[in-house]
């Protein structure tokens, strides 16, 4: 008899496990998990042909499950910086588009690929290349 229990629970998990799933067609697993949320690391910053890593102890970006952002910044003399906005992924175009102020007046389209993110920004004459690696 207990071992009839266990048979039935054990299939009456798997049912509920197959049309959670299958209620979810329009979804894959990395929509669900949202493999891309985590924190970013800026393996290099350069601003035209200047490398601009070398004035910071850090440069790193983090993608939550709720869709927002946060940029941490600390330059090797200073303090630590913080910039928040929102951010939408889009796996089909293989892009993750980065939203400031409260009016949404500044979106940023960027690649982003196998936990790679490059982000690249028009700063006057000159082109600001961030790349990010997921940690």
């Amino acid at each position: 008899m207990k071992r009839h229990i266990v048979k039935s629970s054990i299939l009456a998990g798997l049912l509920s496990f197959a049309l959670a799933f299958s209620s979810l067609k329009e979804s894959s697993l990395t929509d669900i998990t949202k493999a891309h949320t985590g924190m970013y690391e800026c393996k290099s910053a350069t601003l035209g042909e200047k490398d601009c890593l070398d004035d910071f102890a850090f440069i790193k970006l983090e993608l939550n499950p709720d869709d927002t952002f946060t940029l941490y910044s600390r330059q090797k003399i200073g303090k630590t910086q913080k910039q928040t906005g929102k951010y939408t992924y889009d796996k089909d175009k293989q892009s993750i588009t980065f939203t400031l102020g409260a009016s949404n007046e500044y979106k940023r389209e960027c690649y982003m690929d196998k936990g790679e993110i490059v982000v690249t920004l028009p700063i006057g004459a000159k082109i600001l290349n961030l790349h990010f690696e997921q940690k």
